[in-house]
């Protein structure tokens, strides 16, 4: 979503929100959420999921991306360095996605961006308030 000609006709709306919220989570492209909903389908085309695993995981999807808009980090303080915990995306790395749009790409784990040397963590940065 971030290939500039991407970015500029689909995935721009979503970053408007410069300060994320929980309703950035939801907020969309029409193509963008057509793209969105496709890729669950054509999985499931290729990959047979139980109906409760399917629905499990789409729980889960939603709750990722709702806590990761919200602003506040609800996790512990350092919980980014222990294992497994470090390989989870919360707020305070994905709103410094939302302010530059270079860093933190990944969606629900770090670990793509540390492959793809894209990982940003100054918690003076982003903005995000500790609960």
């Amino acid at each position: 979503m971030h290939i500039p000609v991407v970015f500029r006709i689909v995935h721009k709306a979503h970053h408007e929100s410069k300060i994320a919220s929980p309703w950035t989570a939801f907020a969309f492209h029409p193509l963008e959420s057509i793209l969105q909903a496709v890729f669950v389908p054509t999985v499931l085309l290729f990959l047979p999921v139980n109906i409760y695993v399917l629905l499990f995981l789409l729980i889960i999807m939603t709750f990722s991306s709702v806590v990761n808009h919200l602003d506040i980090e609800i996790y512990p303080e350092g919980f980014e360095r222990k294992f497994p915990w470090k390989w989870i995306i919360g707020a305070t790395h994905h709103a410094q996605h939302h302010k530059q749009f270079r860093y933190n790409f990944g969606l629900y784990f770090t670990f793509w961006d540390k492959w793809g040397d894209t990982e940003y963590l100054s918690k003076k940065l982003t903005g995000t308030k500790k609960n």
